[in-house]
């Protein structure tokens, strides 16, 4: 249900947006350090692709959890 602020709206997605982009950065350091770097030792294309896998695997979750049958109208 939508908040009747929409100040609040807007901070609810902005904290979302932010937590989205933690937890991909978070994959790309994580990805990194299994090659041995660190992002300083990066480039962009690299690290750009690890971001675009992260968003991948996201969706993927995603889309696992809502089709749990539970979540399922049957």
């Amino acid at each position: 249900m939508a908040s009747l602020d929409p100040l609040l709206d807007l901070m609810a997605t902005l904290r979302e947006a932010n937590r989205r982009f933690e937890r991909r950065f978070r994959y790309i350091e994580a990805a990194l350090a299994e090659r041995g770097k660190d992002p300083a030792q990066s480039n962009l294309a690299e690290m750009e692709a690890l971001w675009q896998q992260a968003k991948i695997q996201e969706r993927s979750s995603d889309a696992r959890i809502s089709a749990k049958p539970a979540d399922r109208d049957t």
